[in-house]
């Protein structure tokens, strides 16, 4: 600052024996308009880094936009065709089918957990989707299993795996809704259990992927989940993440029905309403401190016309 600035600072600040009490309120005016500035500052800092933390956790394992169809079986027959359309599409870097299924995981005892089954393109991270791949603490997504009992490799979520004690190198179980079949001597469905040896452990931060998710190879996934040569989407990585629902509805316009495009902020559209509404709260602070800026401007005019 100039000593300019610095005269007429103080000017304003620094009270005359006749007008004491106005210069007193002047500087209680100042100093609620420095303090909420600071509350302002601080709150915008604290929501910035928030929301790219969030934004960072969120996109390890999951990706920028999804392109899905409409239908009771959810799943993708022609997906050649449609990777083919995505991966020319301006604006996206990296572009994979992918399987997504359900199921009931025990590692042989008495305890058995409801988990969401993925199924991926092995990859080492070289042009992943998504940052899985640079998540995992122990293995990778290659799902090279050794044993010859196991019908692949499985890679849990680090929660998953504590729960389960299933770590790198055991056997776990899973039960596929998709290969149940009705047994008539039984009279019941009796479903297919799968033998999956364990070969990584990842942990992203996210709470959802860590205690639920189980990635599996996309071909032993098509064979899990009933599928057979279909696909459920395709899961894309685009430039730029927050134009990613732009490239989502060029993605629709040049599929048509009955394909569909969510981005990432779309398919967590609860979290992103939240932090919304503390922008919102952050726009009615910077209003307040607003007025009591202009309600300081004529402290300072009154104190003028006293001292004149």
């Amino acid at each position: 600052m100039s000593r300019v600035e610095w005269w007429i600072a103080s000017r304003y600040l620094r009270s005359r024996r006749a007008s004491r009490f106005v210069s007193l309120i002047t500087f209680i005016a100042t100093a609620g308009v420095a303090l909420g500035v600071m509350a302002l500052i601080v709150v915008t800092g604290v929501m910035s880094g928030l929301q790219k933390d969030l934004r960072e956790k969120i996109l390890v394992a999951n990706p920028h936009v999804r392109v899905l169809t409409y239908g009771e079986g959810l799943r993708l027959d022609d997906w050649p065709r449609v990777l083919d359309v995505v991966r020319k599409t301006d604006g996206v870097l990296a572009a994979a089918p992918f399987v997504l299924s359900q199921g009931l995981m025990s590692a042989g005892h008495d305890y058995a957990e409801g988990v969401a089954v993925i199924g991926l393109e092995p990859d080492t991270g070289r042009m992943s989707v998504t940052g899985l791949p640079r998540a995992f603490t122990s293995g990778d997504l290659r799902f090279a299993a050794h044993s010859s009992a196991a019908d692949g490799g499985v890679v849990l979520g680090r929660r998953l795996a504590d729960r389960l004690s299933a770590f790198p190198g055991t056997l776990v179980t899973v039960v596929s809704p998709a290969g149940s079949r009705f047994n008539s001597a039984l009279g019941a469905f009796v479903p297919r259990y799968w033998r999956f040896e364990v070969t990584g452990v990842f942990e992203t931060g996210m709470y959802e992927y860590d205690n639920t998710y189980v990635v599996m190879s996309r071909a032993v996934a098509q064979r899990f989940g009933g599928l057979d040569s279909a696909v459920s989407g395709i899961e894309l990585r685009v430039r730029d993440p927050w134009r990613a629902d732009r490239v989502a509805r060029v993605l629709e316009d040049r599929l048509g029905f009955p394909y569909r495009a969510l981005d990432w902020k779309a398919q967590n559209g609860s979290l992103f309403s939240a932090l919304k509404l503390e922008k919102l709260a952050m726009s009615v602070i910077l209003l307040l401190i607003v007025l009591v800026t202009f309600r300081a401007r004529g402290l300072f005019g009154k104190k003028t016309a006293l001292e004149t």
